[in-house]
């Protein structure tokens, strides 16, 4: 070995073990910092979710105002917010191993006040969530078609594990931070829209609002991300409303404006499910949780307008006349996503068990195609299959059956908002991949984990304790938690 091999080598040895040293020591800080200052920990990787989300828009530079004519041509940089993003990136990493840490090895006499173990049913939510990461990504990485290993996507384990163990302990904090992240993202959109709009608004969109000829882009990857955000904002206010009147309307004004100029297709047909089971559950419901006899009256003679509709004007007329418009041709194909979901199953079809691995959707499988657009397969049992193969599927099924048990225990305490979310996110992934956990920074990593911690709440609950007591207990915290920053607004 030359002189010259043996410098590189010690000062390569210097270079890790110095990194070894500051990160030892930064999570031993973490660990100090979860002693004191815990209960944040969960909410705040809300909000570095944001931030992150908005720092890659706001450094990309891109210019959506040639979106129309596709992705490609918006010149974004992806590089851009590469250091704030990876700074952000340790940091929910840190704060998540830490109260991973706090959870399962502390001695009971380093317990913080109002700590509880977590019980059986959340043990088993955790143990479906790892499952399904397992059989999504681990599994085909190794047996996959296209074996692949992705460093960045196992950055979500341990946040995801944090938000459910560990989440439930301050959730009114989750829901009035994640709130107010949320209002950030809007408002920001709508300035965006102002002060840089070749960054937020994209013209000459034919949508569905007659005169609206514009698409809101604002400071998330997408309309189809920024609109459904906006919808979850104002869910968050309707389980957590916000004391200050004005900032209560600041916020339902942005959420609001955001959603509609957003026009996603999508996002507005999750609001008109979410606003009729809110209603339903809001006016529809008696004392006993029992269906109001108006309210059977209501529903039977909607269902009867229906049909009679459909006697007089045929579904297929209807479809054929809607087909014709530019808007109502995109509605019937799905905007192209049902070329997608062929490409999908044909995958799936070849790679029956595990898939066709990690790498499916990525540029080098698009070019193959002549799909650049496919980002992924734009429906979430399809990208399970077509990624995880039938494993996937089945271990996401099992994971989807614990998750929608939990939301539905929660559905009286949030006054069925738990349950809208549910239903958001389920339609949500008729066409996207709501569930996917590749990246810490987008909406659906947000949605995914913020419904996580709701679910994981739901099935924290004793089942023997009255309703009333558990609305009382989850709904309206922060009167008697005077330490939350957020607890006064």
């Amino acid at each position: 070995m030359s002189k010259g091999e043996l410098i590189f080598l010690a000062m390569g040895g210097s270079v890790l073990t110095i990194v070894a040293i500051v990160a030892v020591l930064m999570f031993a800080l973490m660990l100090h910092g979860q002693l004191r200052l815990g209960r944040y920990f969960v909410p705040m990787t809300f909000v570095c979710c944001t931030i992150g989300m908005a720092l890659a828009v706001v450094l990309s530079h891109r210019d959506v105002r040639f979106a129309a004519f596709g992705t490609d041509n918006i010149g974004a940089d992806a590089g851009g917010a590469a250091w704030p993003t990876r700074l952000l990136t340790g940091l929910m990493l840190g704060m998540s191993l830490a109260a991973l840490f706090n959870r399962y090895f502390r001695t009971r006499r380093l317990q913080l006040p109002g700590d509880a173990p977590v019980n059986a049913a959340q043990r088993r939510f955790a143990e479906a969530f790892v499952l399904y990461f397992a059989a999504t990504y681990i599994v085909p990485s190794v047996l996959g078609a296209k074996p692949s290993f992705t460093m960045n996507v196992y950055y979500a384990l341990p946040v995801f594990l944090a938000a459910i163990v560990d989440g439930v302990h301050s959730f009114d904090r989750v829901l009035r931070w994640a709130k107010f992240s949320l209002l950030g993202m809007t408002l920001g959109s709508l300035v965006a829209m102002a002060v840089q709009p070749s960054l937020a608004l994209q013209p000459g969109y034919a949508g569905w609002v007659p005169g609206l000829s514009i698409r809101l882009w604002g400071i998330g990857s997408s309309p189809n991300s920024i609109g459904p955000l906006a919808l979850l904002s104002l869910l968050l206010e309707y389980i957590a409303p916000t004391r200050d009147r004005r900032l209560r309307w600041l916020l339902v004004g942005c959420g609001l404006a955001t959603l509609v100029l957003a026009q996603s297709k999508t996002a507005w047909m999750a609001t008109l499910v979410a606003g009729t089971c809110v209603s339903l559950f809001r006016f529809g419901l008696d004392r006993q949780g029992r269906l109001r006899f108006g309210t059977v009256i209501f529903v039977t003679a909607l269902l009867s307008l229906l049909l009679i509709g459909m006697l007089i004007v045929p579904p297929q007329k209807l479809m054929a006349a809607v087909s014709e418009t530019k808007a109502g041709s995109e509605l019937v194909t799905l905007t192209g996503r049902s070329q997608i979901w062929n490409v999908a199953i044909d995958v799936w079809l070849e790679h029956p068990l595990f898939g066709y691995g990690p790498t499916i959707w990525d540029p080098a499988f698009r070019a193959s195609l002549g799909m650049p657009f496919a980002t992924h397969a734009h429906n979430q049992w399809l990208q399970s299959l077509s990624q995880g193969g039938a494993f996937s599927a089945l271990a996401l099924l099992l994971y989807l059956v614990v998750m929608i048990i939990g939301c539905i225990r929660m559905t009286r305490p949030t006054r069925g908002a738990s349950l809208a979310i549910l239903i958001f996110v389920l339609i949500r992934s008729m066409t996207e991949t709501p569930l996917t956990v590749s990246t810490l920074f987008n909406g659906e990593m947000f949605t995914h984990m913020l419904l996580a911690v709701i679910a994981a709440r739901g099935l924290s609950l004793p089942r023997t304790v009255p309703a009333s007591r558990i609305a009382s207990a989850v709904i309206a915290p922060a009167a008697v938690d005077r330490t939350s920053p957020l607890a006064r607004i």
